[in-house]
């Protein structure tokens, strides 16, 4: 999906966000802030939304001398989706429709995303859950996705955020058994995307053998990722990614065997998917939405 006008209020916004979190100095936030729009004046309209944030994000970490500012957002988040996460993993223990729960479940997760807010609230979180409980996503291709998972050999699961780490692995304890499965994350901090740091601290190890994906950019930039984690993508029967960033830099190939599993949080989003924002959304990339 490439950048949209309406991206460009949101570049800004996630700017202003982590100068906040970070207590800067005015002279120092002025002149990451013009430095930021002076490059939004040259934007590359044909690069995706997470691509242009992973640029302005490491001008940011050089200017703070400071290479994971959301560092203390990220394990706060942990600790809080770790709690929430052990009661809900009780009760998938009882249900008779455990798969289809456990999607909804991780998708609840997504809400947890310092690329829409810098911190997302517990109430949020909690409502996020009861709505997974209580909803059918506006977008469902479950169907497809469970005929899919009955085949699949290798599966790739392509994470997203600190805190929603621990909402995948209710999913990642469904698809285990018999499975290869692997995990992939950030090679190095960006937003509060999830690393190998995060991943571990949710045990996802147990799961699935966690990889790198090469990258500092938010989502999958297939141009830019390693060689080892492309071999791993290649040789995927079936690809679930998680969250607005993977859809925005995967979203438009030809490729059947990407499940996007997400909450269309931003309106830019809801808009290509043709859903209302917010929705919970599973689908096959079977439709080319750019």
């Amino acid at each position: 999906m490439n950048i949209t006008l309406d991206c460009l209020p949101c570049f800004v916004r996630h700017s202003l966000e982590v100068l906040k979190e970070f207590s800067v100095e005015d002279s120092l936030r002025e002149k990451i802030l013009r430095k930021v729009l002076s490059r939004m004046s040259e934007i590359d309209y044909s690069l995706t939304p997470p691509e242009f944030a992973a640029e302005i994000h490491d001008y940011i970490r050089k200017q703070l001398d400071c290479d994971d500012p959301y560092e203390k957002i990220k394990k706060d988040s942990n600790l809080l989706a770790e709690k929430l996460v052990e009661k809900l993993e009780q009760n998938l223990a009882t249900d008779s429709d455990s798969l289809r729960k456990a999607v909804m479940y991780s998708i609840a997760g997504n809400i947890i995303d310092s690329g829409v807010s810098a911190v997302t609230p517990i109430d949020e979180v909690l409502k996020s859950v009861e709505m997974a409980e209580k909803i059918s996503p506006e977008i469902d291709d479950f169907k497809e996705l469970e005929t899919a998972l009955a085949s699949a050999e290798k599966i790739l699961f392509l994470g997203d955020n600190a805190g929603e780490v621990f909402f995948d692995r209710i999913l990642l304890k469904t698809l285990a058994a018999g499975k290869k499965v692997y995990y992939a994350v950030k090679s190095g901090p960006v937003l509060n995307d999830a690393t190998l740091v995060d991943a571990t601290a949710a045990g996802l190890q147990h799961y699935a053998e966690i990889i790198e994906n090469g990258t500092r950019t938010p989502g999958t930039p297939l141009n830019s990722v390693s060689k080892e984690f492309q071999q791993v993508f290649d040789a995927a029967d079936l690809i679930i990614s998680k969250g607005q960033a993977n859809f925005e830099t995967l979203s438009g190939k030809s490729d059947k065997r990407i499940f996007f599993l997400l909450r269309a949080k931003c309106e830019v989003i809801a808009q290509k998917a043709g859903v209302n924002r917010g929705s919970f959304l599973i689908f096959q990339n079977d439709k080319k939405i750019m």
